[in-house]
């Protein structure tokens, strides 16, 4: 499902796809477990008398390059702990005393730890337990030249209810439209809404931030919160199956799968211009239904699969990385990629929607961007 909301720079008011204005007494609105795409167009007009083509589009000083949707029904960013034992050298796991509860704390996330100079080190851990009185947290961590006596206060990060990266295939940032891919059946919302007596989980907003950097700094050139709650369903189960259609429907319905049922044609093409059945050397694929074959689609750009592994290594202070598009087979420009982290036991833990690291498209390379140095460890980029 997408739903696409207008935001005017000029009056901050927001409208949905209808052009009704949206309030806290009209919030946006998901439902639990719901995928949904979120649409964001940035104007500097909306006139409710004209259509939202008509709407002007807000431009932006710099041009943005990334941007996140994220929503939290609460402003806590962390919660506080102290190690039980020392840590120094190489960290496999630590043990906390915290007061955070167990829906609050994420069976994977981060742990923030701030040095004197007011640096933080990021660590990421990929499992937690229950241990005394706070936590014990699986890590993979060498802390190289610091060292952290027992009592050593440090963070741990609160993951918002659900956040997502902004999605570069369906956006079109030129024109101001940011779009993500959302999901609503996070570990976070079964906590506070799957498992309670509740019909609404009341958000704080649904917070879009659009940023634009350039060498190791990162501007934030808007950010923004539309009202929006999240819904519960008495029936949490989805039901996929087709239901039973009275007979003139059902006339229309074996109509259309005898269309279905003549298939798919595809032409390929090693230049964009010449077309034939071989897919020898093709670059382009364009398709047509066999009951309209001269209703093709617009060419399609074959693009390998991607999968590119690169290591961080311990203490590194860049906080970006960046891959040629030409290591990992693609044209240039943006287009959908997910990050993975790999963990001790071998498993993959992707983190492409963590709120620190932002992916951008310049023209030579994409690069990851983490709001401080790139964590350690070993990663693998897939499309």
């Amino acid at each position: 499902m997408l739903t696409a909301i207008y935001y005017n720079v000029v009056t901050g008011d927001f409208y949905d796809s209808n052009g009704v204005l949206r309030t806290v007494n009209n919030p946006f609105t998901a439902v639990f477990g719901e995928k949904r795409v979120f649409e964001w167009h940035i104007v500097s007009s909306s006139d409710s008398g004209t259509a939202l083509s008509n709407w002007t589009k807000a431009v932006f000083e710099t041009t943005p390059d990334s941007a996140s949707l994220a929503t939290d029904d609460n402003y806590i960013l962390a919660y506080k702990a102290k190690t039980v034992s020392a840590l120094s050298g190489t960290v496999t796991s630590i043990e906390c005393t915290s007061s955070a509860g167990l829906a609050s704390v994420t069976p994977t996330g981060m742990l923030h730890f701030t040095l004197p100079d007011g640096s933080c080190i990021e660590i990421a851990y990929t499992a937690r337990t229950v241990s005394g009185s706070g936590y014990r947290f699986t890590v993979n961590q060498n802390l190289g030249s610091n060292s952290f006596p027992a009592g050593t206060e440090f963070d741990i990060m609160e993951t918002p209810l659900a956040r997502s990266p902004l999605s570069a295939s369906l956006s079109n940032t030129s024109s101001s439209i940011f779009a993500f891919e959302m999901d609503f059946s996070t570990w976070r919302i079964r906590e506070n809404l799957f498992y309670a007596n509740t019909a609404l989980l009341e958000t704080k907003g649904l917070e879009l931030r659009v940023m634009h950097t350039s060498g190791n700094t990162m501007d934030e050139l808007l950010r923004v919160q539309a009202p929006f709650r999240i819904c519960a369903a008495l029936d949490a189960l989805y039901n996929n199956s087709v239901p039973a259609s009275s007979s003139a429907v059902a006339e229309y319905k074996q109509w259309t799968n005898g269309l279905f049922a003549q298939g798919i044609t595809a032409e390929f093409s090693t230049d964009g211009a010449s077309w034939s059945s071989s897919v020898s050397g093709a670059k382009y694929v364009r398709l047509a239904h066999a009951c309209a074959p001269s209703a093709v689609c617009a060419s399609i750009p074959l693009q390998n699969p991607v999968e590119y592994s690169f290591t961080v290594s311990s203490g590194n202070s860049s906080a970006a990385v960046s891959i040629p598009y030409t290591s990992i087979g693609r044209a240039a420009g943006a287009f959908p990629c997910h990050l993975y982290v790999v963990t001790d036991s071998g498993s993959e833990t992707e983190i492409t929607g963590n709120g620190n690291l932002h992916v951008c498209f310049n023209s030579s390379a994409v690069v990851f961007r983490w709001i401080e140095a790139f964590p350690a460890g070993d990663y693998v980029v897939r499309n």
